[in-house]
């Protein structure tokens, strides 16, 4: 009985997960490229919309390639008062400056892994699938669609069901003009409309 009921779980979890619906196809990369943060003479400027449970809160969102492996990220208040600062330097992020109610370690973490999915360049890929028009990219936790040779959504993932989507809207070259960022397993969303031109 103990197995059966084991079998039943693992079937409606393999049931539920991400691939579910998708299909494999033969790898036609070694890597993949996430390009909307990679210019060094452009400043990456956001207006941002967050909504964490009940509340709601706006401010800027700033990344900025410092060099080839280094990047900046600041969220300021409209008003230019710092809520946060990370660096990324070779996929090793450092906070360096958090306001002391956000300084909770899950919350720091949480931060540091989503902003190293949203801005690393080069993610090495493990399998391929597709669906309908999208390729998508498997790099161990992180599914990569690609449609039209243009990165539309990053979904990391924890036992195969999605923990937190970045889909990119607008998208030129090295830019995604909207980004939404969305947590699947607590109430966690963010909206980014790009400011220049």
């Amino acid at each position: 009985m103990r197995y059966l009921i084991l079998s039943i779980t693992l079937i409606i979890i393999s049931c539920s997960s991400i691939e579910k619906g998708l299909t494999r196809i033969p790898l036609e990369s070694t890597g993949i490229t996430n390009p909307y943060f990679s210019n060094p003479q452009r400043d990456y400027v956001y207006k941002a919309s967050f909504k964490v449970y009940n509340n709601r809160f706006g401010g800027i969102f700033i990344v900025k390639k410092l060099d080839k492996n280094q990047y900046a990220i600041v969220l300021t208040t409209e008003f230019g008062h710092k809520i946060l600062e990370f660096e990324m330097t070779n996929s090793k992020i450092e906070k360096k400056y958090i306001l002391p109610e956000l300084d909770k370690e899950i919350v720091v973490e949480a931060l540091k892994s989503d902003f190293f999915i949203l801005i690393n360049e080069h993610q090495p890929v493990d399998e391929q699938f597709k669906q309908q028009n999208e390729k998508i990219y498997k790099s161990r936790d992180l599914y990569y669609y690609v449609e039209e040779n243009k990165l539309t959504k990053i979904v990391s993932t924890k036992k195969r069901k999605p923990r937190v989507t970045f889909s990119f809207e607008g998208v030129t070259q090295d830019l995604a003009k909207s980004i939404q960022w969305q947590h699947h397993q607590f109430n966690f969303k963010a909206q980014l409309f790009y400011m220049g031109n």
